[in-house]
């Protein structure tokens, strides 16, 4: 009963995940863009394309292990710039970590609660661009 359980809020998790990237691609109505007000919901980790919590965004990510995909063109320089942005929101003090392609870490870890209105998800070099994020 409990791995049906965690199966199926992983699945819902991964569905959101998979319709904000969507969204992100082709859909203004799908994909956020620069607001007034910015939220990203207690117990989770929330990320944007630009600096200043702008341009597209994931859906909040609340499953501690699952894997945060980060679009590869997020690593493409606007106006010379890598720059995005996250709200690590979870609570307990819980941590983001942020890999490459390989699995290596390649940025410091995020202690909740956090904000960081300019980070770098790309960068020129392969292998320092972040891939993927991982919580808790």
């Amino acid at each position: 009963m409990l791995f049906r359980k965690s199966s199926v809020m992983v699945t819902a998790v991964l569905a959101a995940v998979s319709a904000a990237l969507i969204g992100s691609a082709g859909s203004a109505n799908a994909a956020s863009t620069a607001s007034a007000t910015v939220t990203c919901p207690s117990g989770a980790f929330c990320a944007w394309q630009f600096d200043n919590f702008t341009g597209a965004h994931l859906a909040p990510q609340f499953a501690c292990g699952v894997r945060l995909s980060i679009p590869s063109g997020w690593w493409v320089a606007s106006g010379g710039q890598f720059e995005g942005s996250y709200w690590n929101n979870q609570t307990g003090g819980a941590v983001a970590h942020f890999y490459n392609s390989n699995g290596s870490q390649v940025r410091p870890s995020s202690k909740a609660p956090q904000k960081v209105s300019q980070f770098a998800w790309g960068s020129p070099i392969d292998t320092v661009r972040v891939a993927y994020v991982v919580v808790c």
